[in-house]
């Protein structure tokens, strides 16, 4: 339970039993009187207790105060074991949304902000999520693609002298070039490959003749087109208005989304047909759960994009 909750629970019981006017928890303690007792809490704090009168059993409302207060700081104050035994909400909501998932019987779950780019939480990902703001790993294809897609060298390179023979010679020898995949430095196994161990959803960016596609996982790059057409919906518009969205795609792709708390979109993929009343009872039965965790987690503001998101501020009209 939260430390507000334990709180308000505290506070109501100690003026339930002590008949108090007004109950507070305060950082110092305040001065007692005819009227008010104080007793310590943990980290420091102090719980105070006023009345309206003068009690003429001060003394023993005062240890009664004290007993409440001993009693409730193992839950004022957690333990270090339960703090690291709870999951932080990035893990809970994923495996939220994995359960989702496997309820619907989708191939993906995934929670969207539908105002900005961020992705809020995703069950494909291989690891626990963070919400993202944009790709972070660039997808590898062959050497020749990665060779003409690697930055020119820049002056400070061109500078630089051109190696000598006593360097080559106490440099190190050239890895041997192999199909297989390098090993970890603790002989683990095998490294991934770079578009294997992505955690993001790239934004979906169709294939042009300067750029063709590169082969990607099938479950990412249909998360990435549905959130992509979700984004493009009319209604998604007027999510920010306090208007609902629920769409359900059935042609080239398949997918079913869902709003909940005003901007957010929770979208179940799947790669073909699927059954849309388990769909629609899974997220009823995921939604709440899913949107305490999406409130729970951090804000966090999508990067500053050149002439995007301006807006006019006027000033509002008088009535």
């Amino acid at each position: 339970m939260e430390e507000p909750q334990v709180l308000e629970r505290f506070v109501a019981l100690v003026k339930r039993e002590l008949h108090a006017e007004e109950v507070a928890v305060l950082d110092a303690p305040a001065p007692e009187g005819p009227r008010a007792v104080c007793a310590p809490l943990a980290e420091g704090r102090w719980v105070v207790a006023r009345f309206a009168e003068a009690p003429a059993d001060l003394t023993a409302r005062l240890r009664r105060l004290e007993m409440l207060a001993a009693t409730f700081s193992d839950a004022l104050q957690p333990s270090e074991r339960s703090r690291a035994a709870r999951p932080s909400v990035a893990i809970s909501l994923h495996e939220e949304l994995r359960a989702a998932a496997a309820r619907a019987q989708a191939e993906d779950a995934v929670v969207i902000d539908a105002q900005s780019p961020v992705v809020w939480g995703c069950a494909s990902s291989p690891t626990s999520p963070r919400a993202y703001r944009r790709p972070q790993l660039r997808e590898v294809g062959t050497s020749s693609e990665a060779a003409n897609d690697s930055p020119a060298p820049s002056d400070a390179d061109r500078d630089d002298p051109a190696p000598t023979s006593s360097d080559q010679e106490h440099s190190p020898p050239a890895p041997e070039v192999s199909g297989q995949l390098p090993h970890a430095q603790d002989g683990s196994g095998p490294l991934p490959r770079a578009q294997e161990s992505s955690e993001v959803i790239r934004e979906y960016d169709p294939p042009s003749p300067h750029r063709p596609s590169r082969p990607v996982a099938a479950a990412p790059d249909r998360t990435a087109r549905a959130i992509a057409h979700v984004r493009g919906l009319e209604a998604a518009e007027g999510l920010a208005r306090g208007r609902h969205l629920r769409h359900v795609e059935r042609d080239d792709e398949y997918y079913l989304a869902v709003s909940f708390s005003g901007i957010y979109v929770l979208i179940f993929v799947f790669d073909g047909p699927f059954d849309e009343l388990r769909a629609e009872r899974a997220a009823h039965e995921s939604l709440a759960r899913v949107e305490g965790l999406v409130a729970a987690l951090p804000p966090l503001d999508p990067e500053p994009q050149p002439m995007g998101g301006v807006v006019a501020l006027r000033r509002p009209r008088r009535r």
